[in-house]
């Protein structure tokens, strides 16, 4: 028995160290590295909203990587029916690292509004549907 424990644990250490070596040897660079930090897509908390008419509602947006990192950015956010659906306002939250937007609104008339999400080149929406 101690015979066989000895050949087996000569012929292992040198596997493992083959594999610890492709481990570390294989990848010249990270390939997750590329487009880290560059913005790619906002991310926001609703694509479509429904509320009744003076019902007051709250989104949030951020900004992602290839990652999907959260990203520390600024962004704008605006209606397309400021009449139906206006924007009472807009936070910016900046926890660690990344920036949360806080966007509040209210339904005023029954109709519907797009909510345009903006930061840099990129655009993301959330329709908005008020009911009477």
């Amino acid at each position: 028995m101690m015979k066989m424990t000895r050949k087996r644990g000569l012929l292992v250490a040198p596997l493992a160290m083959l594999a610890v070596g492709a481990l570390l040897g294989g990848c010249s660079k990270d390939p997750v590295a590329d487009g880290a930090g560059t913005p790619i897509v906002i991310q926001t908390s609703r694509s479509l909203m429904n509320v009744k008419v003076g019902d007051k509602f709250s989104m949030t947006g951020q900004v992602l990587d290839v990652r999907m990192t959260p990203l520390v950015t600024t962004m704008t956010v605006t209606s397309s029916n400021a009449a139906a659906v206006p924007i009472d306002s807009v936070v910016f939250s900046v926890p660690v690292s990344q920036t949360v937007v806080y966007m509040r609104g209210v339904g005023t008339k029954a109709d519907s509004s797009t909510v345009t999400w903006t930061s840099g080149s990129l655009t993301s929406t959330t329709k908005v549907v008020v009911t009477p």
